[in-house]
């Protein structure tokens, strides 16, 4: 017996009845309907891969006709809405996303349905509650006449793309600013090596100057008191003794200053710190440093001495900062001119200060003055000796105290240093 593959076969057929009513048979037809049937199952199949593909796809797929209500969403679009299949579909764009929400989007919509393919991004809060950065797209639906049914619509969620976006900006402008700094930093630096190399330049000859300077007046001092052929009286003697003696002593000066601001510049320097009566060291440093100033035509005077000021320092060292500040105020104070020195305290500190009464300091120099190498007017010659060293070691040097060496506003002509 021959078998043949089942067909699918759809009938019809009406009853047959008499005259009087009686039933007869019926007349119906009957077609094959196998390869429809084959059709439909390929068609439920493929929707259902489309309905699995479009349920899963991270992106809201939805379908909206020309009046704007919903035909078809896919699963992303209901977690996002957050409503059922049955809640959304036939309802309108405002209903779901309300009023305010949908005039952000309201003229997209409306270039959309007029028939233009539409891409752009915007910020949105969904009614899940979450706010999203998204790429939105609208792809026009059109009849075959070339009017608009409606459109599809696509929002892919790109909230991290904009945060990677931004971090990566904030990443370049760090970068950028970490450049800058950077660049900056490597110009001072150039700038400042530049300037070391010029006060290296300075202090070479400034020392080569200064060194030389004393060193002919001894040279040549001794070589006349060497010399057998030259007659030589004991006042030119003398005299020549007193000229290579002053200006050995100005290079033994020097060469401390040096070792000094070396040895505070590396560290080195240790104080020998003790309890000691501020008041009575004052008086003592202008009591060693009144023959210098004599030399120079000036005067000394303690015009304001506080008592019994104790502090916790190293007396030498203090003496030293005196001499260096005494010594300045002589040698930029006019012939007869007087120094003023004042010692005194409040509840919370002491203060010492030197004024003279001198041509008074530019304000090139004052901005400078306790740097190495820097002297003041050096028109007259009573003060052109010295390195420039004297101000940084004793600002040095009191900086080890825990203290501050400044010079004070003043007015036209004086030089009030204190400490």
């Amino acid at each position: 017996m021959n078998s043949a593959p089942a067909q699918w076969i759809s009938v019809s057929g009406n009853p047959i009845f008499s005259e009087n009513g009686v039933f007869l048979g019926y007349r119906g037809v009957a077609n094959v309907i196998t390869e429809r049937k084959i059709a439909e199952a390929k068609l439920r199949a493929t929707n259902a891969e489309f309905k699995l593909v479009l349920d899963n796809v991270p992106t809201v797929i939805t379908r909206v006709d020309k009046h704007l209500n919903f035909v078809l969403v896919n699963a992303t679009a209901l977690r996002w809405y957050g409503v059922t299949h049955n809640e959304i579909i036939g309802k309108n764009v405002k209903d779901v996303f309300g009023e305010e929400a949908c005039k952000k989007v309201l003229p997209y919509l409306q270039r959309a349905l007029s028939g233009e393919t539409i891409s752009f991004e915007t910020t949105m809060a969904y009614p899940d509650g979450e706010t999203r950065s998204v790429l939105i797209s609208y792809l026009p639906e059109k009849a075959a006449n070339g009017d608009v049914m409606g459109f599809i619509s696509m929002a892919a969620d790109i909230s991290e793309k904009k945060k990677l976006e931004a971090f990566q900006l904030k990443a370049r402008d760090d970068l950028e600013e970490k450049v800058k700094l950077r660049t900056a930093e490597l110009q001072a630096a150039r700038n400042e090596a530049e300037a070391a190399n010029e006060i290296k330049s300075e202090m070479i000859t400034t020392m080569s100057h200064e060194l030389r300077t004393p060193l002919t007046s001894i040279v040549g001092s001794l070589r006349i008191l060497a010399d057998r052929s030259v007659e030589i009286d004991e006042a030119s003697r003398a005299e020549l003794l007193n000229i290579a003696q002053r200006n050995s002593d100005q290079l033994t000066v020097l060469v401390h200053d040096i070792v000094n601001i070396e040895r505070l510049d590396a560290g080195a320097t240790k104080l020998d710190k003790k309890i000691i009566n501020l008041s009575d060291t004052v008086q003592e440093a202008v009591g060693l440093n009144v023959g210098y100033a004599s030399e120079k035509g000036t005067v000394l005077n303690l015009s304001q001495v506080t008592p019994d000021i104790f502090v916790d320092g190293d007396k030498t060292r203090l003496l030293q900062v005196m001499a260096n500040l005494i010594s300045n105020a002589c040698k930029f104070s006019p012939v007869g001119g007087t120094i003023s020195i004042s010692v005194s305290n409040d509840e919370r500190r002491a203060k010492v200060e030197i004024s003279d009464k001198g041509p008074g300091i530019s304000d090139e120099i004052r901005s400078a003055i306790f740097e190495k190498y820097i002297r003041g007017d050096t028109t007259d010659s009573r003060n052109s000796s010295g390195a420039g060293l004297g101000s940084s070691i004793a600002k040095s040097i009191i900086e080890l105290h825990a203290a501050k060496l400044g010079l004070t506003a003043a007015r036209q002509g004086e030089r009030p240093f204190s400490f």
